[in-house]
């Protein structure tokens, strides 16, 4: 998260995710289901602009940029039903404060994509929040509130590197020796997660303990031989644009590639700056849909209640 502060109110640049692995272990009583997954921050970066307003009053304005408008990638939430709507009246009902919202989104990060935008703006309204209502609540507070809008939103109040288990909402930080450099490209068609989980099978196809230790240890081969997505096949079922990428990528040159979260984005990592684009040329070659070079972030550092 970038956070600087604005006149009266902030600015908050929050970022998209990657799912480097991603397995789901089962269905939950609760109508979830269990996952154990590694997520990585990019440096592709949504734009909130959030001012204080009277008790009740939430309002979001909301547009795309001019790279998402001119592809398919141009889905703008719902005021009414939108994550960061909601997550502004849940903390302001936690916290019991007589205060309301106006944000305006710019929208960088494609929906329906696995890259965790919407759960990126939600957090990234409640770090905002709690400093324009002088809250002073914690991270773990924040994620709590939260992980009842999306289970994506604790991952961003401890990133930029974590595990993640349960729906979600546990979080353990990881370390990252360096960044990454990737490829990324989202086709001109979007998957549901509700639908994608649907069609998945569920049950542990291996362990993440590689691939941690890979990423602690900026062993580059070690990350590409142990990145998995336990979801891809069942979007592969639904979207038949998550094979076309896969066959794309296969051919394109990365170290490895895969779908992040339940798509239909993929991202292929690669050796360097300059190999990513040279690999993001030839995808936009094949009319691959929204392709982009993007990086992982570096160190995280929520603000405090002095930002400025």
């Amino acid at each position: 998260m970038i956070v600087q502060r604005r006149g009266t109110g902030l600015v908050v640049h929050a970022p998209a995710k990657l799912n480097l692995f991603l397995d789901v272990l089962g269905r939950r009583s609760d109508g979830f289901h269990e996952l154990e997954t590694v997520i990585t921050a990019i440096r592709l970066y949504d734009r909130l602009e959030l001012r204080s307003a009277p008790a009740g009053d939430f309002q979001l304005v909301a547009e795309t940029s001019r790279v998402l408008a001119r592809g398919s990638h141009n889905q703008l939430p719902d005021p009414s039903q939108n994550t960061v709507v909601r997550a502004l009246q849940q903390l302001a009902e936690a916290a019991g404060v007589d205060a309301g919202m106006h944000v305006h989104l710019l929208k960088r990060i494609p929906s329906q994509a696995g890259l965790g935008g919407a759960s990126s703006d939600a957090a990234a309204a409640l770090l905002a929040a709690n400093l324009l209502w002088q809250l002073n609540w914690s991270p773990q507070q924040l994620a709590d509130v939260g992980a009842r809008v999306g289970s994506d939103v604790p991952f961003f109040f401890f990133g930029p590197n974590a595990v993640c288990r349960g729906r979600g909402e546990i979080v353990e930080p990881v370390r990252a020796a360096s960044p990454l450099q990737m490829v990324l490209v989202h086709p001109p068609a979007g998957l549901s997660t509700a639908d994608v989980f649907r069609q998945c099978q569920p049950g542990r196809r291996t362990d993440p303990a590689a691939l941690l230790a890979a990423l602690e240890q900026g062993d580059h081969a070690g990350l590409a031989r142990q990145m998995h997505n336990g979801l891809e096949q069942a979007a592969a079922e639904l979207q038949p644009w998550v094979s076309q990428l896969r066959k794309l990528f296969a051919e394109a040159g990365c170290s490895a590639y895969q779908m992040t979260g339940s798509g239909s984005s993929f991202f292929g990592l690669c050796h360097h700056a300059l190999h990513a684009r040279r690999v993001a040329g030839r995808l936009r070659n094949r009319q691959a849909g929204y392709v982009q070079c993007v990086s992982t972030t570096g160190r995280w550092q929520l603000p405090s209640p002095s930002i400025n």
